[in-house]
């Protein structure tokens, strides 16, 4: 039911009070069909600049750890997150390789093969030049 309701609000407003990157979020993953791939970089963005647009306008950045429940609590020291990566996705050409290496690494052990933990995809190392 709520759901439904949510599913059916229109996006301004349902992101009423929020930052204008809220409602592009949701109007471009609306959008996305099952087989989309989505831009994970630019989805990410969108939250970069919230993020932004709040620390100029609250006057100092914000910070990882800026929620609610830490207000007023004093923070041990932190460890800074790290750079963001985009993650691999499994149709990404490198990706479906190692799946399909499993699935045929699984498929050996599954049928008894006798080199079971050795990946049948794998290659043998190079050899250093000679001398």
């Amino acid at each position: 039911k709520i759901e439904d309701v949510k599913a059916n609000l229109p996006l301004q407003v349902l992101c009423k009070g929020f930052p204008p990157q809220f409602q592009a979020y949701l109007k471009y993953c609306r959008a996305l069909r099952f087989k989309d791939r989505p831009d994970y970089s630019m989805l990410r963005g969108l939250f970069q600049e919230a993020r932004e647009a709040i620390g100029q306008a609250e006057g100092q950045p914000v910070q990882d750890h800026d929620f609610q429940w830490n207000e007023g609590q004093e923070m041990p020291s932190l460890v800074p997150l790290e750079p963001w990566k985009p993650l691999r996705q499994p149709d990404d050409p490198e990706s479906v390789h190692s799946i399909r290496a499993s699935a045929l690494a699984w498929l050996g052990c599954a049928l008894g093969a006798s080199k079971a933990a050795e990946p049948p995809m794998a290659r043998p190392a190079p050899r250093p030049p000679a001398p």
